[in-house]
Parts: C-alpha cells; structure tokens; sequence
C-alpha cells in the first residue's frame, strides 16, 4: 500500500509528464480546450483507476508505474492522432516526420494505430486484474506489450511495404489474443479464489455465532434455539448455493445473495444480542432515591436533590445524540428498525436526563410497538425489555409537584413564582434554571427576608437536642439530688430527732 504523500507524488509526476509529451507536440496551447478531449479523457480514466485502488489499500509503487507507463503511451499515440488531423504528422516517437518514417507510410500509420487501440483496450479492460498479479507475472506482460510496440518500427525497417504492415498486424492481434487468453484465464482463477473467500468469511461468522450460542444453550429457551439452528441452516444451504452457481460470478446476482445470507445472520446475531440485553436488565439502573436524608445530614424538609442545568430543547445540544423519530404505521419499518430507534433514544433519556413532553409520548409509543420478532421470537424478552424501557422513562420524567416547589422555598413565596418555575419544570427544565427563569421573566419570588440555596442541607436537628440532652445531664439531674438531700436532713431535724435526744440526756 502506498501512503498519502507517495501517491500524491506519483499523481503530481503523472501530470507532469503529460504536460511534457504535450509540450513536446506543440499541443500544451491547447489545453483545456476541446481539441484535447481525446487526452483529457485517458487522463481522468487514469487518475480513477489510481484513487479507486488507492482507497482498496491495492497501489504500489510497480502497479502505479504500470499504469502511468501504460497512459502516457496512450497520450502519446492520441497526441499523434490530433496532430495528424493537423499539419503535424504522426512520427515523433519514431523518429523524423519525413517520408521515410513509419508513420508517414499511410498503411503502416493505419496498422500501427489499430495495434495501438488493441493495447489500450486490452489494458482498460485487464489493468486491475494486472496490478493484483504477481511482480513476475506482471513485468512479463509489460514486457509483451512493449514487444508489439517495439516490433513496429522493427519491422517496418526490415520492410516498409504494406503487405509486411498487414503482416504486423495480424501477429500482434495474435500476440494480443494470446495475452487476453490467458488474462481471462487468469481472472477465472482469481474471481473463483475471490468467491470461495467470501462464503468462507461468511460461513466463518455463521461459525463464530453458533459458537457463541452454543456456550449459552442452557440459558436458552426452546423457542431461541429453533431460531438460531433455523438461520444457521438456512446459511448454509445459501452459501452453498452461491458456489455452486455460475451466476455468482455476476456481481449483481452475487450480491442479492450475500444479502440474503446478511438477513439470516443478523437474526442469529440479534438472538445472541437479545439474551446479553436480557441479561443486563435491571444492572445499569442506578438504585431508586428514598425519601430519607443524604449520608451525614438529618434534614427537616424533604431531600434536595442537585440540580443540572438544562440542556438544548432539541435535546441534542452538548451530547451528540438527538431523539430518533420513526414511523411506525409504515409496512416498511421493521421490528429491528423499532428496536434500534428505542436503543438510540434510551441513549438520549439517559445522556439528557429524560426527555421534553412531546418525546416523552412518542418514546412510550415506540416501546408498546415493540414484536416478538425483534427479540428472535423470545415473547419473555419482549416483556422484560418494555418493563425496562417504562420503568426508566418513569425514573427521568422531569419536573416536580407545585407542592414539591412550594416546599423548597422560604415560607412568603409569591404563587406566581411557584407556578412558573412548575411549568419551565414540566418542559423539562430542572429546580435551579426554572427559578432564575422565572426571575428573569418578571416572576419574583417576593421579599423572602432570606437567601434561597437550592441544594444546600437543611441545618441540622441534631444539635439542638444534643443541647437538650446536655442541659438535663448537667442541670437538672444535679438539682433532683441536691434536692433530694436537702429533704433527707431536714426530716432528721424534726420533733421525732428532738424527743429522742432528751430521753438520752436523762
């Protein structure tokens, strides 16, 4: 493979030289005009053949020198035609235009020429074939038709006659159909080697997914099997079917078969899919959000959530993707087609965080559209995969409850402020764009004596029943039994204490 820089070289060489054999005929003037229509269109046919096998990774430096050799050698005989027509005659590449020169012999000019259109044609039609061959193979036929060039002038010296032209003639139409025979022989071989590879890349995948199939059969219901071992069969009884035909070698047949051996992998590439798919139900879900407080904080008002800012309304501003519209109603979609649409949107809802009120119903739309068939048949598939696609579309509706608005906010919030911020919240904007929207739009929340925080924790009640705690610990309990004690004492010093004192003294 040759790289960019490289090829852009040998093209810039190519028509370097083509200006060079026009400037040597005098025709260099003329460029552009219709005169060198004849030149211009071996040149464009030249440069196609160099970008197409440029773009198949198949020119090389001896396949891109074969071609340029090969069309400045047509330049150069139709340069000599136009001139012909003109006052210059046609024997500048064999030597002086005099009356001895081979071109200037009327029956060897005609003879030469008709040889000269062979060749061209029998390169036109066999360059590619050519350029893929071997290097032997190819300097060999290079040689051959350099050969039949060369013999011209050779044997016009040996003799000039117009019988001896004809004679030229009639072996280089022989050397030239010896060298077609074998092309075609050759491109016989090529385009049998061509077609056994592509059914055996095709019957290498139908392979690689039985194979894969084959690990999960367990896992597997009855009904998937039967899918799967029903395409795989029906693959192979069509590969066998393109190489023993010989139709196949027709391109357009070919590949109105290849596409139907397409249809049957797709379904057992989707069987597989849809158990992997089935598989990661539920996984990527993130845990549903209690109602309970954040780690670390014991919140007095519901939990506050933070908030994102909203993206574009086409829902495709910043992420690259845009919500995929499909009809459904049409007998041309596909239960793939509906499949497909619903992973491609499933992307958006959880790229965007949901999706706006007009998508939001379309999006549920193509969920309950969804057929058996797009999952291989598998109606469990089916129901699992719908149950998913609700169960996340619920998760991301945006928007909260003019109650959940009302909350957030300081006590003495004007109404207006609130219902505006609740209609910007159910287009799908979230808490913290919608109010300073509705600021901006007029819609002030009012003289709240305080500074509103979006997302910031409550404070806490804990620290205040700490203190509680505290003061009842260090406070109370102490005063309790002091109390307590001060009872005891003052019993002990009554009248009882008194009487038994004196009764001891006497």
């Amino acid at each position: 493979m040759m790289d960019q820089p490289s090829f852009e070289r040998e093209v810039n060489a190519y028509l370097v030289k083509v200006d060079g054999i026009l400037k040597g005929k005098g025709l260099l003037h003329d460029k552009g005009s219709a005169k060198l229509n004849k030149v211009q269109k071996e040149v464009d046919l030249t440069l196609d053949k160099m970008r197409a096998m440029q773009r198949e990774s198949k020119l090389t430096r001896p396949s891109a020198g074969q071609l340029v050799n090969s069309s400045l050698n047509r330049v150069t005989v139709a340069a000599n035609q136009i001139l012909d027509g003109t006052k210059v005659p046609l024997g500048a590449i064999f030597g002086n235009a005099s009356n001895d020169s081979m071109l200037g012999n009327k029956a060897w000019k005609k003879a030469f020429s008709q040889v000269s259109l062979q060749i061209s044609n029998f390169t036109n039609s066999y360059g590619t074939l050519i350029s893929n061959m071997d290097s032997v193979t190819r300097i060999k036929i290079d040689r051959a038709l350099a050969s039949i060039i060369d013999n011209a002038q050779k044997c016009f010296d040996n003799d000039p006659s117009d019988s001896n032209a004809t004679r030229y003639v009639t072996t280089s139409m022989q050397a030239l159909a010896n060298l077609e025979k074998a092309a075609q022989s050759q491109q016989t071989v090529s385009s049998a080697a061509m077609l056994k590879l592509v059914v055996q890349e095709k019957d290498q995948e139908r392979v690689r997914l039985l194979s894969e199939m084959k690990l999960i059969e367990k896992s597997l219901t009855p009904q998937q099997i039967s899918v799967v071992n029903d395409a795989s069969r029906r693959v192979m009884e069509k590969l066998n079917d393109i190489l023993s035909d010989k139709n196949s070698y027709d391109a357009a047949i070919r590949n109105k078969k290849l596409g139907l051996v397409k249809s049957d992998l797709d379904i057992m590439r989707k069987s597989l899919e849809n158990y992997q798919f089935s598989q990661k139900l539920g996984k990527s879900l993130p845990p549903p959000r209690s109602g309970g407080s954040r780690l670390g904080y014991l919140n007095k008002n519901k939990l506050s959530q933070p908030f994102r800012y909203a993206l574009a309304s086409n829902l495709g501003g910043g992420t690259g993707v845009v919500f995929q519209e499909i009809d459904l109603t049409s007998e041309e979609t596909t239960p793939y087609e509906i499949l497909a649409a619903i992973q491609h949107n499933t992307m958006v809802v959880k790229a965007q965080g949901g999706l706006t009120a007009d998508q939001r119903p379309a999006y549920l739309r193509q969920v309950n559209s969804l057929t058996k068939e797009a999952f291989g048949g598998d109606s469990v598939a089916l129901k699992e995969a719908q149950n998913h696609y609700r169960l996340l579309l619920t998760s991301t509706i945006g928007g909260m409850s003019i109650k959940e608005i009302t909350d957030k906010h300081p006590k003495g919030t004007k109404k207006p402020h609130i219902k505006q911020m609740h209609k910007y919240m159910k287009e799908g904007m979230d808490f913290g764009p919608a109010h300073e929207k509705a600021v901006k739009e007029g819609f002030a929340p009012g003289s709240l004596g305080g500074i509103i925080t979006y997302d910031q924790p409550e404070e806490s009640l804990i620290n205040g029943v700490r203190l509680f705690g505290s003061l009842f610990l260090y406070l109370v309990i102490p005063s309790i039994a002091i109390y307590g004690a001060s009872k005891y004492a003052n019993r002990n010093k009554g009248p009882a204490a008194a009487l038994a004192k004196l009764m001891e003294e006497e």
